[in-house]
């Protein structure tokens, strides 16, 4: 019963995300959900979502990325992703990957620069 009452709060808080879309990239809509922002000094978490074009090789539509920015130090690392079979991280989870990636520079002139300029505002 406790692992269901997990999992379907998961599921809520994906579905009902308020998400903000931040841009465009070649492959689809780039959004921050602005309400999951955790901040623990200069690092700010935040579930990003790329909202896909078209269905990729592996079906998905949408994946669902965990992300942190280290605001004093402009870098950002990716900390869990999921994907999904259906637009803005809903229907079936495709695939979950919790594995924290290294720490790299914010690219200059992309979403992710303009994502991080927002979830490091003040």
């Amino acid at each position: 019963m406790k692992k269901m009452l997990i999992a379907l709060t998961l599921l809520a808080g994906t579905a009902w995300a308020d998400w903000v879309q931040i841009g465009e990239t070649d492959e689809g809509s780039f959004h921050i959900d602005p309400a999951t922002v955790l901040r623990v000094g200069p690092v700010r978490q935040v579930w990003e979502l790329l909202n896909l074009k078209l269905r990729d090789e592996g079906g998905e539509m949408s994946r669902r990325t965990r992300v942190a920015y280290d605001c004093a130090q402009g870098r950002t690392k990716v900390l869990s992703t999921s994907t999904y079979w259906e637009p803005m991280a809903s229907g079936q989870a495709l695939l979950s990957v919790t594995r924290e990636g290294l720490w790299k520079e914010v690219p200059a002139g992309t979403v992710y620069e303009t994502a991080f300029k927002r979830v490091c505002a003040p």
